[in-house]
Order: C-alpha cells, then structure tokens, then sequence
C-alpha cells in the first residue's frame, strides 16, 4: 500500500539571503563533504559576475575559480540569492568538480532548507520551541561566566551576559476559533506571527510554542528594554485590522505578555543547576508572568518580579489569623517576607464586591507575613489590620511592603496586650517584635539569631511527631544552650527567631555552633543559625534583624550544619546576589559594606573592583584590582582584570606587563592575547598583533574573537576577501559578535554588494551595543543605498550623538 502523497506547508517557504546568513555553518558543512576548503564566506553581489553567466540562455549559473578561491552560485527558483566562496583550495583537485558545483550547490541548498524547515513551525514561519530551548541553553552557557562575581569574575565588559524573553498569548483566542473556524485562526496567528517579527530587533528571535502563543527571544536584552518591546507588541497586537469571514465583521485581537530576563530573575541555587535545566526555569518564569496578567483582565504586561509586587491574592483565609495566598517556591518566595493587603480590584469577577470595601478606596486593609511557603501557595499570618471590622478576604490584592519591620500596630494591638504563646511557649513573630522593641530601648547589647531546621529525614532521630513537635524539640535545645534571659518566637514554619539580651556575639556564636553539631549528630536534622550582634560598627538596633538574616542566608550555602556569625562574608553574599540581578549600585554599596567590617576581604574588594567597571568608573576599578593583587598573590583573574582597567585607563606599560604575566600563569589565556594584540595595534606593530591574535585563535574558545581582530587588520591592508572570510569566522562562533556584524556590514557596503543585507547586518550591531554611537554611520550609509533619505539622515544623527 502506498502513501498518499502530502504536500507539507514548509514545501512552499523559499529560502532568502538572510537564511544563507543564518545557516552557513549548515551550508559550509555540506560543500565540504564534497571537497576541501580552509575558510569560506558569503557574497551578495547586487548583479550576477560575468565569469558566472551561463554559456547559453537556460542553463544554470557556473562557478569559477580566482586564485586559490572559488565561486559557488546559490541558485534557487531561478534567483540567485547569494555567491558561496571557498578559499584555500587545491585548484587541481578542484577543477574536475567545477561543472559539477552548482548541482552539489541546488543540493546544499535544498538540505539548507529542511534543516530550516526542523527550527521552524510550518503555520507561521517563525521558529519552534525546539529551537528556542536549544538556543536558551547555549545562551546560558555562555553567559554565566560573565554574571557571576568572585575570584574569577571578569571587569572585562565588551560581553553584556543577559538576555530577555517576552512571552505572549493571545486573549480568548477559542473564541475566535469557536466563532470563525479553526483555519482562519490559523491564517490570523500567520498574521500575528508576521507582525510581531516586523516589530521585533533584528537579532531577537520570534518564536511560536503553543497554541496561540509566541515567545520573544533578545539577546543582551535588559530587564527595561524588554517591557518596552512587550508594550509595543501588545500594541502592535491590538492595533492590527481584523474582519471575520464571508460576513466582513470587523473584530479587535488583545494579547497577555509575559517578561522574564536572565540572570536578574534567577536567583540562589538555580544558578547551580545545568543549562538544561535553567533553560526550562527561565521559560516557565516568563509563562507564569504571562497568566499573572490574563488574571488581572489582559491586555497588559506582567515581568517576572511584577507578580509578587503586584500581582499575588488572597485565596481563602484560614482560623487564628491565617491566609492561604497564591505565590510560593515557584515564584521564589521566602518565609518571612511582608505584603500590604489591599480591596480586591474593581470588576474582578472572581469575588463579589463590597459595599465595606468602597468605604478605604486609598487604604490597604493591613500586613501579612508569609510562614509557610509551599510549591504554588503559601500561608501567611496577620500581623495588623488598620481597621479590625475590615478584614482580609478571598481576592484582596496584595503588594509587597518596603519595609523591614511591621508598620505601627493599632492602637487595639497596643503594647498593654500581653503576647500570645503557642504550645511550645513561642511567640508569634508580631508579638516577638513587640517584645524585642521594648528590650532593644533598654539594653545596651544584644544578640538576635535565627535558627532553621531542614526538612525531616527518614533517618532521623526525632520520629515523634509534626513540624510542631520538631519545632519544639528545637526550642527546647535551645534553651538548654541559652539558659541564661532570652526571648523566642516563630519566624517561620521551620525557622525560629530569637533574642539574647547583654550577650557577647562571639559566646553566642561558640553556643550555637556546638548545638548545631551536637543536635546533627543526636538527630540527623541538619540546622543553621545566623546570628547577628549590636552593637556592631554603624548599624542601628532596628537593622539587627536584617543583618541576622544575611547570616542565615550565608549559613545555608556552607557544605554542612553550623551557625553563622555576620560579618564581612555575610555582606559579600548578599552584595553577589545584587550583583547577578544587576542592581550594580546595591551591590557597590554592600561591598563596601563589607570592606569596612574587613579590609582584607579580597573576595569583596575584586567585586567592588568589578562594579566600579561595570559601572564605567575605571579609575577606582583600577585602584582595587591593584590592591587584590598586591595582596593576594598572583591569581589569573584579579590580574587580568587589574590589566584590563590599565588598558582603559590608557596605562598601556602597566596593561602590557599585566597580560604578559597573566600568560606565564596561563600561556593561553585567550583574553590577555587578545589585549596584547590590541596594544601591539595601539603601538603600530601589525606584525606582532597579528601573532598574538594568531595564537589566540589556535584555542577553542579564541577562534571567533581572535577571527574579528583578524578581519580588522586585513581590511587595514586592503584585503578585504580575506577580511570576509575571517568575519564569517567569527559570527559562526558568535552570531550576536556587534562588532564583526557592523565591520561584515561596512565590508558589503564598500563592495557594492547587496544594502539590505547590509542594513539588516548594521541594525542589529546597533541593537546589540546602543552604547556605540559610531555603529550608526553603517545604518546610515546603508539607507542612503537603499534611498531612504529621512532614516539616513536619522541615523546619523545617532552616530554623532553622545551615549
């Protein structure tokens, strides 16, 4: 029995010369299978060479050989879309093949087209979720190195490790299936698919997952230009004309959009994971910000951090001054973190309104405080209300709150109250900061700790009971440490929070390290302390707290159970942790934090160094990185980065002799020869940039950097062939290279070559580095080709303006 024969929708999706960009590795690959060549390269020639032309009318176009280079035309349908050279070739080996060539080329080009044809989706053209998660992977891969601070953190800033994922579903998408038909809702996400692209940078890449849902890919894409980029598509969305069949009935599409960036929405242990698996995180970020949004009635845009500033409810609540809300570990929650509550919002559908609710329109009703967080929900406890006869209720909204400690009680919740205890004679955490504000004003020193259990194993000694009995049999060896006045209370569901007045940091350090040990080894249950004491430098009573909860958070990341003291180390991990989110100012003011408790924080002052860098204030950069070396011995980064600010400072003697010694440390340290030629270049010695560039691109990780610097000095002299070949390198290795795009883009213009190819080209190196104004001039000469006037003269308004 035969098959029937079936004409698949991407028989139909011819190939352009953008797609012999996008896939040359894919193109190269196949030519080689058939000879061999040492380098290649794309032409775009905006008529066909005469060498080329076919002997009679009809037949195919021919290739021909120059020098040690020969010409494949790439022929289909009767274009010619682009010219493949090869150069370094046998000539004599060759030149039996030659006739032979533009077939082997029209096969190429057709497994070209079904490589394309397995990335993308056949409805709209655009690329699939295969695809995206493949690109996601060797994105993260690459970045991480350039995000994460520490010793062997970079200040070397030419590579932005971020990017952005807008995610977009259209609204009541069924509807129109339901009303008009599945095939013209088909036909209506080709029509969205082709609008978003149009929208969309050069180098983002749109894609199509599910349904009726597209997600936005942008490399280097910030956290801000993101949102602006997903307003703009929801508005490009709702703004296209639409009108059913056969009745013309005109209608209104409106889409949800979702944003998430990397790394500044990954945080803690998620980076520790593979890029697999990040790739999946970082995609389900951006769904759930997407649904965040259809919540609050689409047509609008959530990020990633807007769902719990403001995006999070009330989804019942619960006895003793309890509510369950919708935000947990997947939206990477922590316990004890507060929100406002506010009146649910006008016309949410989900809950009836209330003639009470009209009463505060600009009030929030009072503050909860998460206890108890779960996968998708969480449990949160009141802490005060502003009004007791208005309280929270399914679907109230809730925001987080600014502040580190509960607003002012109520005059009902006075201090006259006297706190209540659970079974184990806890406080709850409203009362225990009651309790601690009064002590605080009349001691003069004291100790707050907080004190976490992991989870129950089942290994563990303690098989008596619940997370209540647990808690109590901690509270109770707790007290066995801390005979002495104290104060406790419940922080969380698993975390105990407590105050030792007139006792010494260090004792209360030494106590809890040998509970920590002796109550691992009796139970099995792994516990932390962090610990913080006052008075201690400038820090007042109230910030005690805080610093209590940095030392927890650094006694979590040690390899084994124990307790914490804050100190520089504390300040360190959490100043990385705003570094990787981006937030280089909060980061800058905590590592000089950290310096202050400790000048001889190494770790610190190389971060504090690489801020200054990242924050283009060099001069300081270079005052740490010199002081991380002269103290810390000659480790590979800290040096390379002390090189690195010599070299922008135009301290080229220091830079020279830093690279050099970076390279009796490591003799292929890529970067160090990368700068070494570039000072050669500075110094007018081509010779010996061009060694050094040489042996950076004989490493794996050097061959497309080293191929760019190449490409530079060959069009230096004039060769500009070879100048091509190496810049085809260097956007195989790196496709988002800004610079090797605007020189690729400058190399077509000066050859008469095709001005769209170089104006795509051109575009995206000055999406991918806004910060050089200079990247505009290509943009513009390539308008001026095309004869757009008024763009042109745009553009160069940009190339001469100042970042």
């Amino acid at each position: 029995m035969h098959l029937p024969t079936i004409f698949l929708p991407w028989d139909r999706s011819p190939l352009t010369g953008k797609d012999l960009i996008a896939y040359e590795p894919q193109l190269a690959s196949c030519f080689k299978r058939c000879f061999a060549f040492q380098t290649h390269a794309l032409r775009f020639p905006t008529s066909i060479p005469g060498s080329m032309l076919p002997e009679k009318e009809g037949m195919a176009l021919r290739a021909f050989m120059e020098h040690d280079r020969v010409h494949i035309p790439l022929q289909a349908d009767d274009r010619l879309l682009g010219i493949f050279v090869a150069g370094g070739i046998d000539e004599k080996d060759l030149t039996p093949l030659l006739a032979t060539l533009p077939n082997i080329a029209a096969m190429a080009l057709e497994t070209v087209r079904l490589y394309k044809a397995t990335l993308t989706d056949p409805l709209t053209g655009l690329y699939n979720h295969f695809f995206l998660q493949a690109l996601l992977e060797t994105e993260i891969a690459t970045i991480l190195s350039s995000i994460l601070p520490g010793p062997d953190s970079s200040a070397d800033t030419e590579y932005r490790g971020c990017f952005g994922l807008i995610h977009l579903d259209m609204d009541r998408f069924a509807v129109i299936n339901s009303r008009f038909g599945h095939c013209f809702g088909d036909k209506l996400l080709g029509k969205v698919g082709r609008a978003l692209q149009a929208q969309c940078p050069s180098q983002a890449h749109v894609c199509r997952t599910t349904g009726a849902a597209f997600i936005v890919f942008w490399p280097q894409g910030t956290p801000t230009r993101c949102k602006n980029l997903a307003h703009k598509l929801v508005e490009t969305i709702a703004s296209l004309p639409l009108e059913g069949p056969i009745s013309r009935e005109t209608f209104t599409l409106t889409g949800s959009a979702g944003v998430a960036t990397y790394p500044a929405d990954m945080q803690g242990n998620q980076f520790r994971r593979p890029a697999e698996e990040q790739a999946r995180i970082i995609l389900e970020k951006a769904h759930k910000a997407t649904r965040s949004a259809k919540m609050a009635g689409g047509d609008t845009i959530f990020s990633y951090k807007d769902i719990l500033k403001q995006g999070a409810t009330i989804l019942e609540t619960l006895p003793l001054n309890r509510v369950v809300i919708n935000a947990g570990n997947d939206l990477d929650l922590t316990e004890g973190t507060r929100f406002l509550v506010w009146p649910q919002a006008a016309g949410n559908p989900s809950v009836p309104a209330s003639n009470q609710d009209m009463l505060y329109p600009d009030m929030y009703k009072g503050e909860i405080l998460v206890q108890e967080v779960r996968e998708q929900t969480s449990v949160g406890e009141i802490l005060f209300l502003n009004d007791p006869s208005w309280s929270p209720r399914p679907g109230d909204r809730l925001s987080l709150a600014d502040h580190q400690e509960p607003q002012t009680l109520p005059r009902e919740q006075s201090d006259k109250d006297s706190p209540k205890q659970d079974k184990s004679c806890l406080l709850n955490l409203r009362d225990f900061i009651r309790a601690w504000t009064r002590i605080r004003t009349s001691t003069s020193a004291f100790v707050i700790a907080l004190c976490q259990m992991s989870p129950l194993t089942a290994s563990s000694g303690v098989q008596d009971g619940g997370p209540e009995e647990r808690l109590a049999h901690v509270h109770k060896a707790l007290c066995a440490t801390f005979p002495g006045e104290h104060l406790m209370g419940r922080y969380s569901a698993n975390t105990l929070i407590c105050c030792f007045p007139d006792l010494d940091a260090d004792s209360a350090l030494a106590q809890g390290q040998k509970l920590c040990t002796e109550y691992g080894e009796t139970t099995r249950i792994d516990l932390r302390m962090g610990m913080a004491g006052y008075p201690f430098l400038h820090c007042a009573k109230s910030e005690i707290l805080d610093n209590a909860r940095k030392a927890l958070d650094h006694a979590l990341l040690l390899p084994a159970a124990g307790a914490v003291l804050f100190d520089s180390i504390s300040l360190t991990i959490s100043a990385d942790r705003m570094f990787t989110k981006g937030d280089f100012y909060s980061a800058l003011e905590e590592y000089q934090r950290a310096l202050v408790i400790d000048p001889a924080n190494l770790l610190a002052r190389n971060s504090l160094g690489i801020c200054y860098a990242r924050l283009g204030r060099m001069a300081e950069a270079k005052q740490h990185f010199k002081t991380v070396v002269e103290q810390g011995g000659k480790d590979l980064m800290p040096l390379y980065n002390f090189g690195c600010a010599c070299f922008k400072t135009g301290d080229q003697q220091a830079a020279r002799k830093a690279f050099a010694e970076c390279l009796t440390i490591d003799p292929s340290h890529v970067y160090s020869l990368i700068r070494l030629g570039q000072l050669a270049e500075k110094d007018g010695d081509v010779q010996a940039a061009e060694h050094h560039y040489l042996k950076a691109g004989e490493t794996e990780q050097g061959k497309g950097m080293a191929a760019r610097h190449l490409a530079k000095l060959a069009m230096d002299r004039g060769e500009q062939d070879k100048a091509r070949e190496f810049l085809h390198q260097a956007l195989v290795f790196d496709p988002n290279d800004a610079f090797a795009l605007n020189m690729l883009a400058k190399l077509y213009l000066d050859r008469g070559e095709d001005p769209e190819i170089a104006e795509n080209l051109a575009r995206q190196s000055v999406h991918l580095r806004p910060d050089i104004p200079a990247m505009w001039i290509e943009v513009a000469r390539a308008l001026e080709t095309r004869g757009k006037k008024d763009e042109a003269r745009t553009a160069h308004l940009r190339s001469r303006s100042r970042h």
